[in-house]
Order: C-alpha cells, then structure tokens, then sequence
C-alpha cells in the first residue's frame, strides 16, 4: 500500500468558502453566547443570597448572645429570622440549579447548532460537487436525515431545560424577595426600640 507523502487539498469555490466561513462564524457566536450567559443574573443573586444568609445567621446570632428583656419577643425574632434564613437558602440552591439547567440547555444549544452547521455545510459541499440526483440522494438518506434528527432532539431537550430553568428561576427570585420579610420586620423593630 502506498503512501501519498504530498496531500493535495481542495480547490472549493468563493461561494462555498464564503457559506463555510458563514457558519462557522454562527457556531463561534453561539459558542460565545454560551459562555457569557454564565454571569448572569442569577450569577448575582446567588452572591447576594449568600451574603443575605451571612447576614441573617449574624442576627440570630447576636440575639442569641445579647437577648432582648423580653422573652418572647426574642422567640418571635430567631422564629422569624430562621424562616429568613431558610426561604434564602432554598433560593439559593434553586439558584444554582436554575444556572446548571441554563448552562445544559445553552450547552445543548450548541450541540444542535453544530448539526445544523454540519447538514448546512455537508449540503452546500454536495451541490457543488455532485450534480447526480442520486448522489444527493444518497447523501440525504445516509447523513442528512439523522443529522436532522439529532438537531431536533436537541432542540426538544433544549426546550425542556428552558422550561424547568424558567420555573425554577422564579421559584429562586420568589424565596429571595419573601426571605427578606422578617429580615426587614425585624431591622423595623430594631429601629423603634
């Protein structure tokens, strides 16, 4: 078996060279996209979350260490800031989870865009080169069709991450807005004391 020491690339026309570069160009924005989404807003609200949560733990314990005269008012104060400190954390991990699903549906995102560019680039490559119906036939049949059907599975489950993630990152916002109410009776409390 011999082997060719010289490979000789392609000659591809402007146009061809021009759809390539084209998709490629989609593939790296979406590839951006995907990337950048990651410091987004939950991004923040985690951070803040987090240091609402330091914050909560601090007055519970400062209660605890210098109590009020009254008894139960100091009840009423650690019962309030401990349903604080639970409605921050759950929105915390809904929080991380809403940025691990939005990470996989951008990720899947990805995936199926790469099948379309693969279909898209496959596609122009055979009706430059192949004038033969059956050619393309063949191709269709053999490559196109699964890539196809790879691309919509894709965007099925992207569809689904999307949904689970759109839910959970209100039930996150929701438990960050209410974990701050007995946060907030509390600091009103303070200041009438």
């Amino acid at each position: 078996m011999e082997e060719n020491p010289e490979a000789v690339e392609p000659e591809l026309s402007p146009q061809l060279t021009e759809a390539a570069e084209r998709e490629i160009a989609i593939w790296r924005a979406t590839l951006l996209a995907s990337t950048a989404a990651r410091t987004g807003f939950h991004d923040k609200l985690v951070v803040i979350t987090a240091g609402s949560l330091t914050i909560v733990v601090t007055m519970a314990a400062n209660i605890y260490i210098k109590p009020f005269p009254e008894r139960l008012l100091n009840h009423r104060l650690l019962e309030g800031l401990a349903i604080s400190a639970i409605l921050l954390f759950l929105s915390l991990i809904a929080s991380v989870i809403h940025n691990f699903l939005e990470t996989e549906a951008l990720h899947l995102e990805l995936l199926a865009e790469e099948k379309g560019m693969t279909r898209r680039l496959l596609q122009a490559i055979v009706n430059e080169s192949s004038p033969s119906k059956e050619v393309k036939r063949l191709v269709r049949e053999s490559v196109d069709t699964p890539f196809a059907a790879a691309q919509a599975d894709k965007i099925r489950k992207v569809s689904w991450f999307r949904l689970a993630e759109r839910w959970v990152g209100r039930f996150a916002v929701i438990s960050f807005a209410l974990g701050y109410a007995p946060a907030i009776a509390f600091v009103v409390y303070l200041a009438r004391v």
